[in-house]
């Protein structure tokens, strides 16, 4: 089962004021103390070009599956899943596809969607199967919601401040 109740520790890191990186190393972090994982990645929506870019990753592998595969906003299964409205969870991965080493057994993939806006992607993967199971996909819907609601704050908040940084550098 998915624990929500970290939700409030996300205005804690808005209010440290750091920088993006390590603002996505304290969400992985704090990610990892509520939902298991052995690998994550964000992959963050650019409006400009309509692709998803990954802009990081915890843990060993990158979590992406069928990469060969392109989508409108992509490779792999985030490209697909970013036109989704709801999270797509795999609770048993046992078989690796030839040619194709086994990483994960269980899998789940947040769409980041603020109303019709798309934030991005969080794939996590497990080593172990059925640690994300479909009967949470409610919990996961709340934690898509909260998730995209966070990071487009920040995402305002580091666009707004490089452009302060212009404007400053403008006027001097």
């Amino acid at each position: 089962m998915v624990n929500i109740k970290f939700l409030r520790d996300f205005v804690d890191i808005i209010q440290k004021g750091l920088d993006l990186e390590e603002t996505f190393d304290a969400v992985f972090d704090l990610l990892d103390k509520t939902v298991p994982f052995d690998s994550a990645t964000l992959y963050l929506y650019h409006k400009e070009t309509n692709q998803l870019e990954m802009v990081h990753q915890k843990g060993d592998k990158i979590v992406d599956l069928i990469g060969e595969i392109p989508f409108d906003r992509g490779r792999g299964i985030s490209g697909w899943v970013s036109k989704q409205k709801k999270p797509v969870i795999l609770p048993s991965l046992t078989r690796a596809r030839p040619g194709k080493e086994r990483r994960f057994s269980s899998f789940v993939s947040l769409p980041l969607w603020v109303g019709e806006k798309l934030v991005g992607v969080l794939n996590m993967g497990h080593k172990e199967p059925d640690v994300y199971k479909r009967i949470e996909i409610e919990d996961y819907k709340i934690l898509s919601s909260q998730i995209s609601i966070f990071l487009e704050k920040i995402l305002v908040k580091s666009q707004l401040q490089q452009q302060n940084e212009l404007l400053k550098k403008a006027l001097n």
